[in-house]
């Protein structure tokens, strides 16, 4: 078993923080993140890596085996943008997410297959995925709808023939030695409204012209739909109106689609409001299989000193669109500090935070092949 932590890969792991500073400082936003493309196109070469790019050059995808042809096939996604926040008359870009520790991850991963030999009956896909903030949050002059780059990797056939996706992520201010198993997180529907102007011949009822009008139809619609009596809608002021965050939670997942493309259609008709679907993120169902093997493998793991058990992650990601179609198990990293998506957000431990997920995703590879 490769690890590595041995004094034979201390040059790996010096190469790698390397790396992980180059991406840290090319922060860039979602769809643009070419830079970010650029660095991992210098360390594959430099290393004899095979590539090749999907998305018109914005994914890099890495194969090692057979895919789809072996007696596992793997994907790893590795989330290549950084966050947005409003700045001044602006917006700027940084990596308070920690996105940039996914590409170390399985970036390393790939080196230490590659270089050493890869496991007998798996193949390893691993994509770099464009996109998966939801952009026109901090940017509200980018083209409506969004569409996240998972989703249109999927449509794109790249997660074709996986038995099972791997993911990593910086958790929230969590000790080295400590990861998190998070069973879901919500998904997410962004409407943009738009108050018409006065149209006298408009005799519908004042509350079918309002923004709080809208609001009040929106959640009956939701009601009618999902049978809930109420689901979480946070509504946030803009410069052109005013744009509602409707949270789908898991157990609902087989019926946003149906709730986007019906309520919207209806309340398009019977409203004054001009209505713009922002973006619609599917809830994230992770595997309870690949928690059951995580946990297994993490507690064999000596570097482990505690696992956190989460039902619900705030927040939404593009990663649950993924997980409606095959088995997903996103694996959260302590050494870290502050709140994602905060400016305060950092990485205290390298070693732990950068390095240790590679070692996590190898065990679990020779994991799922012996399952």
């Amino acid at each position: 078993m490769l690890n590595i932590f041995d004094d034979h890969y201390s040059a790996i792991r010096e190469r790698l923080l390397l790396l992980a500073r180059s991406l840290e400082r090319t922060a860039e936003p979602a769809f643009e993140e070419k830079g970010t493309v650029e660095i991992w196109h210098r360390f594959l070469s430099e290393h004899q890596i095979p590539f090749r790019l999907a998305l018109d050059g914005l994914a890099p995808v890495i194969d090692l085996g057979l895919f789809g042809r072996s007696e596992k096939s793997v994907v790893i996604t590795v989330d290549l943008d950084a966050v947005g926040r409003v700045s001044g008359e602006g917006w700027l870009c940084e990596h308070t997410c920690g996105h940039f520790a996914q590409s170390v991850h399985a970036l390393g991963l790939a080196l230490l297959l590659h270089t050493y030999g890869g496991l007998k009956h798996v193949a390893v896909r691993i994509i770099g995925c464009p996109g998966e903030e939801c952009r026109p949050v901090y940017d509200l002059d980018y083209p409506l709808p969004y569409i996240p780059g998972k989703q249109l990797l999927l449509k794109d056939g790249w997660f074709t023939g996986a038995d099972a996706v791997l993911s990593t992520h910086l958790a929230d201010h969590l000790s080295t030695g400590w990861v998190q198993l998070v069973d879901g997180a919500d998904g997410m529907i962004g409407l943009r409204l738009h108050a018409p102007p006065f149209d006298p011949f408009d005799h519908r009822p004042i509350s079918l012209k309002t923004h709080a009008g809208f609001l009040d139809e929106w959640q009956k619609e939701i009601r009618r739909i999902t049978g809930r009596p109420q689901l979480k809608v946070r509504a946030r002021p803009i410069s052109t109106g005013i744009e509602l965050w409707t949270a789908f939670p898991k157990e609902l997942a087989d019926i946003q689609a149906q709730a986007v493309n019906e309520i919207l259609a209806r309340l398009s008709a019977s409203t004054a409001v001009e209505v713009q679907l922002i973006s619609s993120y599917a809830p994230l169902q992770q595997s309870e299989s690949l928690q059951g093997i995580a946990e297994q493998v993490l507690k064999k793991d000596r570097v482990i000193t505690n696992i956190q058990r989460i039902s619900e992650l705030p927040g939404s990601t593009d990663l649950g669109d993924v997980s409606q179609a095959y088995p997903v198990l996103q694996l959260f990293v302590g050494g870290t500090i502050g709140v994602t998506h905060d400016r305060n957000f950092q990485v205290v431990d390298e070693q732990f935070a950068l390095l240790w997920p590679i070692q996590w995703l190898m065990n679990m590879l020779e994991r799922l092949v012996a399952n």
